[in-house]
């Protein structure tokens, strides 16, 4: 008696099987993993690490700016941090806030370890002072265009 295998047989439908093979591949899983990741990350940032920023913002600088920050994000690559609608203004040492401040639409800043910080939640203190110092130095830069 000859039998065909399973996959011959004419009049069932694969296609069930065939969903359920694609959506198990490791190509799959690791695309969802992957933007369950990312997801996440940008989320975290967006809120808790958007605060921590800020806090750790006005000590780096020595309490001379007051920093706003629209929102903030990751590329899928997860290696640099992108910051959208930032204001840097200046304060006064008598409190009073000067005119002028520096408006930054969007800037992406070098962050290789970014999508780590889920992870390994130590690393934001570190993180946090390494976008301030960068966001200082960008301030000083756009304070000496203006002035030209």
């Amino acid at each position: 008696m000859n039998k065909a295998p399973y996959f011959m047989k004419q009049g069932r439908v694969f296609g069930r099987d065939w969903f359920k093979a694609l959506a198990l591949s490791p190509g799959m899983l690791f695309t969802a993993a992957y933007l369950m990741v990312w997801l996440s990350t940008n989320i975290y940032l967006d809120h808790a690490f958007r605060a921590k920023l800020a806090q750790a913002f006005s000590p780096e600088a020595g309490s001379r700016y007051r920093l706003t920050i629209g929102s903030l994000g990751t590329g899928p690559e997860l290696s640099y941090l992108t910051l959208k609608q930032l204001e840097l203004v200046p304060i006064d040492s008598v409190g009073s806030e000067p005119l002028h401040s520096v408006r930054i639409d969007k800037l992406d800043i070098s962050c290789p370890d970014i999508g780590f910080l889920l992870f390994r939640p130590s690393w934001a203190e570190n993180t946090t002072r390494v976008v301030s110092r960068e966001l200082l130095c960008r301030c000083h830069s756009q304070e000496v265009s203006m002035n030209k």
